[in-house]
This record gives structure tokens, C-alpha cells and sequence, in this order.
């Protein structure tokens, strides 16, 4: 199996490289979107915890107004 890009215009698949394949040869193609520019870097054990910690103190620093109803896992879906 060979992997290869292609590009989908005007309802076609268009390959990005030459394809070495008869004329008429059936292919089955996994299509996946390629994301355009950098590959996004996992982060670090401490950047998590530094992230989620400036959203706790920014939570802490904005805290709900007395009196403010609570929600449970119901609320939270919309319903008509």
C-alpha cells in the first residue's frame, strides 16, 4: 500500500506526485484532510499545569454572583 497526497478540485482527486498505476486500475482511497502549515507539539506535563492553573486563579478571580441558580447535567442540553 502506498501512501500519497492528492488534492480534491472540480470533484476530482488530483494527486500531488505521479502515480504508477495502470490506466483503469480500481483504487480504494482513505480520505483524510491534511492540515496546512506546522504539526501542533504536545505539551509538556508542566505547560498543562501551568495553563490549567492561570484558569483556576482567573475562575477564582471572577467568582459567581450570590444567589446564582446552579446547573446539573440536565441543564446543560437544549431543549425545545
Amino acid at each position: 500500500m502506498e501512501l500519497m497526497n492528492a488534492i480534491f478540485e472540480h470533484g476530482r482527486f488530483r494527486p500531488e506526485s505521479p502515480v504508477e498505476l495502470p490506466e483503469g486500475t480500481r483504487v480504494r482511497l482513505s480520505v483524510e484532510p491534511v492540515r496546512s502549515g506546522p504539526e501542533p507539539q504536545a505539551l509538556s506535563i508542566e505547560e498543562r499545569r501551568h495553563i490549567r492553573q492561570r484558569a483556576v486563579t482567573r475562575m477564582m478571580m471572577n467568582p459567581l454572583p450570590p444567589g446564582t441558580p446552579r446547573f446539573d447535567r440536565n441543564d446543560a442540553h437544549v431543549r425545545d
